[in-house]
């Protein structure tokens, strides 16, 4: 039987950590765009712990022991940080903020006299 603690912790973690995480976007979109990307790798790396490695949240019967809630979260923390910190950086550079409301391609009107 497949358990659905893992991914879905690692979804939820990822996602709370995309949008809080480290230099996020301003824009609200690109807010969750950040989060649904680091969710989605969070949850890649959770279930790669489990199925490669052996290393879940629960003891494989089902039973939640302290350690291996530890031990995922030790290992996904540091990733998840890192995770955040190159998806931001990507979505800022991809999608920087404009700092005036007109278009970069516009010419500015000069007052002469």
């Amino acid at each position: 039987m497949v358990c659905p603690v893992c991914p879905t912790v690692g979804l939820f973690g990822g996602y709370v950590g995309g949008y809080f995480g480290v230099a996020v976007p301003k824009r609200p979109e690109l807010r969750i765009m950040s989060a649904l990307i680091t969710a989605g790798m969070i949850l890649v790396t959770v279930v790669a712990l489990k199925c490669l490695f052996g290393i879940a949240i629960c003891d494989g019967n089902g039973d939640f022991s302290l350690r291996n809630i530890v031990q995922v979260g030790v290992i996904t923390l540091p990733l998840g940080i890192v995770y955040s910190i190159g998806v931001n950086y990507l979505l800022n550079q991809l999608f920087p903020e404009s700092s005036s409301s007109h278009c970069c391609c516009e010419r500015e009107e000069t007052n002469t006299q």
